[in-house]
């Protein structure tokens, strides 16, 4: 059964903070007198996501549009961006008004159909707009949108719409209706070298990361690196969070938590994590005496040693891992890479 995880934490580093994923929308049904159905989303169902995510990060998602009606539909049009009238309900299925066309998303964010092509002519940039051109009864297309930001792009909760229009006016005058929409948002958090939310998925590399030790920013000498499982999209990952070292463990490394929420986790999932602290330079680790504390859910701890011994041996396999001493750009670095269930907290 999943459940909604709370916080995996480590001292040195840990697991993430929760980003909520939510869809909007709904097919749209036939009027009387009308011969005209088309529903758009990112299952052909007038679904847009809803999700959470950091300044320099992309999201990617399917976006289908099906001739759900028994006529051919001519001179198809696709245009995705941000919802310029946000307060009006314009999802399918809807009578009292017509969508209207999003207009361009903010500075530092952009919109691509993500080469799929395949259905016209796609143009991206501040909105994506895409020629279908003619959509036989029952039939569809599918293209992959990619929505990204830069890490200067501006914290706000963005509102985005699909609309497509159908035949020559698009403007559902007479009886038929011509236009379609589906809502969903975006909302975009400032960027930080100690936290991100993402959400990864249609593919996306499923490594999500604080910024690594030696970048410009980074401040705490710490980072954090959380593989997520290939069924799970959304995490929350901040390896700055005040927290004194846990009276089990003689010397923490790090000089705060590490914190993640993933969401959808399970105690079933095998969550990797990798885990870097900058050392002073001549400080000598043995290896094989550190210890991960990891605390699940219910607050109960369970050290985990990594001695050569504990090392996983598999993908799957839980309470183990590794730490070794790298090298990058002449920094020494202490890493930490150890296996966990999918809930809980951390510390090393």
């Amino acid at each position: 059964m999943h459940r909604r995880s709370v916080p995996h934490r480590w001292l040195a580093l840990a697991t993430g903070l929760a980003t909520v994923l939510a869809l909007t929308g709904s097919a749209v049904p036939a009027l009387a007198g009308n011969t005209r159905s088309v529903a758009v989303g990112s299952a052909g169902d007038g679904l847009l996501p809803s999700v959470t995510v950091s300044a320099g990060e992309s999201i990617v998602f399917p976006l289908t549009i099906k001739n759900t009606g028994r006529q051919t539909l001519n001179n198809v049009m696709l245009s995705v961006g941000r919802d310029g009238l946000p307060l009006v309900v314009e999802k399918n299925p809807q009578t009292a008004v017509v969508p209207q066309p999003p207009i361009d998303l903010p500075s530092g964010v952009t919109i691509s159909d993500n080469g799929t092509g395949g259905v016209g002519v796609c143009t991206g940039g501040a909105r994506l707009t895409c020629t279908i051109g003619t959509l036989a009864a029952r039939d569809d297309v599918e293209i992959t949108v990619t929505i990204s930001s830069t890490e200067a792009a501006a914290a706000e909760a963005i509102p985005t719409k699909a609309v497509v229009t159908v035949a020559e006016i698009g403007n559902d005058q007479g009886s038929n209706t011509d236009t379609f929409a589906a809502e969903g948002s975006l909302n975009l958090l400032p960027f930080s070298c100690d936290s991100i939310s993402a959400y990864r998925t249609n593919g996306q590399p499923k490594l999500v990361s604080t910024c690594p030790v030696t970048h410009p920013d980074n401040l705490n000498g710490q980072s954090a690196s959380v593989l997520l499982p290939l069924h799970l999209s959304a995490i929350g990952l901040n390896d700055a969070v005040a927290e004194d070292c846990p009276v089990q463990l003689a010397t923490c490394y790090s000089n705060a938590a590490v914190v993640a929420n993933i969401v959808g986790d399970a105690t079933g999932d095998t969550i990797k994590w990798i885990l870097d602290v900058r050392l002073p330079t001549g400080t000598n680790v043995n290896l094989y005496k550190v210890v991960v504390q990891h605390v699940n859910d219910e607050e109960v701890s369970n050290l985990i040693e990594l001695s050569k011994k504990n090392g996983c041996k598999n993908d799957t396999q839980k309470n183990c891992g590794v730490a070794e001493i790298v090298v990058i750009d002449g920094v020494q670095i202490l890493r930490v890479t150890i296996q966990t269930e999918g809930n809980g907290k951390v510390h090393w």
